[in-house]
C-alpha cells in the first residue's frame, strides 16, 4: 500500500504525478492518526493505527455511485461489508453489488447479483466505478494495465516562464473565468489530461491567463466575461495560450525521460514480492503519464497557431 512504499522504491520514481498522489495519501493518514490517536502515541502504535485505516479505505465500499452523482455528499454511504469486500473490480463486471432495505426488520443488507452464467472457478467481479488508474492506485492499491478508459493526468496551471503574465490582473481574470466559463477557482489552475481527447474548456482557460492588464482595460471586465474564450480571441493570444501549454507539458514530458518500461518491469524481482508489485503499479502510472503527455503535445503541434 503506498503508505509503506519504502524510499528504496520511491527513488526509483520519476513521475511528480504519482510522487504528489503519494504525499498527498501520507497526509491524509497523518491527519486521521492526529485526530483520532491520543497524544503521545507510540511510533508502533501509529503504525497499527495507519495500517487499520488503510484496510478500511481500500476495502470500503461506497452505495450506488449513481446515488453519489445526484444527491448532496451526506446522503451517501460508506460500508464494511464483510466477504463483499473481497470482490475485485473490472470494468467489464459479470456480477453487482446491491443494498436491499428490510423495512420490516428495519436493517440493511448486500445482495450479490450475477449479471450473466458465471462458470465454474471463474472470479466473481463488481465494477468500482468510473476511477482512473490514479485514483485505483491510491483507494485501493492497484491499477488495470491497459484498459481503463477513464485514466487521465492532472495538471496545474504553472510556468515560471509564463509567471508574471499569469499574475497580470490575476484577479481579473479569475472573475473572467467565473462568472463567463462558469468554473470555480481550483477549475480555473487545473485541467485533465486525457487519452483521446483534450477537455473542452483547457484552451480557454490558457487564453483567459494568457490576457494582458492592458487588453483586459482595454476592454473592461464586463465585455471580457460575455466574451466566448472557446474561440480565438486574437492571434498574439492565441500564441501566447499554445506555448504556455507546450512549455508546461514539455516540462512534464522531459522530466518523466525515456525509460524503457517493458525492461524496468522485468527487474522488479529484486525488491520483493510487494515493493515489486508497488514499484510495478507506478512504472504503469508513469507509462500512462508519459503517453497521454506525447498525445497532448501531438494534438497541441497540430493546432498551434504559426509564429
Amino acid at each position: 500500500m503506498l503508505a509503506y512504499w519504502p524510499e528504496s522504491v520511491v527513488k526509483h520514481i520519476s513521475s511528480q504525478t504519482v510522487l504528489g498522489m503519494m504525499a498527498a495519501t501520507e497526509r491524509l493518514y497523518s491527519v486521521f492518526s492526529q485526530a483520532m490517536l491520543p497524544s503521545g502515541a507510540t511510533e508502533k502504535e501509529i503504525q497499527i493505527f495507519t495500517w487499520s485505516l488503510q484496510m478500511a479505505i481500500s476495502r470500503h465500499v461506497i452505495y450506488n455511485e449513481a446515488l453519489v452523482r445526484k444527491n448532496p455528499p451526506e446522503n451517501f454511504k460508506l460500508f464494511m461489508c464483510p466477504v463483499a469486500d473481497l470482490l475485485n473490480h473490472s470494468f467489464e463486471p459479470n456480477a453487482t453489488l446491491d443494498l436491499e432495505k428490510d423495512i420490516t426488520e428495519r436493517r440493511l443488507y448486500f445482495t450479490v447479483r450475477s449479471l450473466r452464467s458465471i462458470n465454474k472457478d471463474e472470479q466473481v467481479t463488481i465494477n468500482y466505478g468510473p476511477l482512473s488508474n490514479l485514483v485505483l492506485a491510491q483507494r485501493y492499491g492497484f491499477v488495470v494495465e491497459g484498459a481503463n478508459p477513464h485514466n487521465s493526468v492532472p495538471l496545474a496551471f504553472e510556468s515560471e516562464k509564463f509567471t508574471p503574465l499569469m499574475l497580470d490582473a490575476a484577479q481579473a481574470k479569475m472573475q473572467i473565468m467565473r462568472r463567463g466559463l462558469l468554473l470555480s477557482e481550483r477549475q480555473a489552475n487545473t485541467a485533465e489530461l486525457y487519452h483521446d481527447r483534450i477537455e473542452s474548456d483547457l484552451i480557454a482557460k490558457m487564453r483567459v491567463w494568457m490576457l494582458t492588464n492592458r487588453e483586459i482595460e482595454t476592454r473592461g471586465v464586463e465585455e471580457m466575461v460575455r466574451t466566448n474564450f472557446r474561440q480565438k480571441f486574437s492571434d498574439g493570444n492565441e500564441r501566447l495560450a499554445y506555448s504556455f501549454l507546450k512549455t508546461m507539458l514539455s516540462n512534464r514530458r522531459e522530466a518523466l525521460g525515456n525509460k524503457d518500461y517493458a525492461k524496468e518491469k522485468r527487474g522488479l524481482d529484486r525488491f520483493g514480492d510487494i515493493q515489486g508489485f508497488n514499484l510495478y503499479n507506478a512504472y504503469v502510472l508513469e507509462e500512462e503519464e508519459r503517453q497521454i503527455l506525447d498525445n497532448t503535445l501531438k494534438y497541441i503541434a497540430k493546432h498551434s497557431p504559426s509564429a
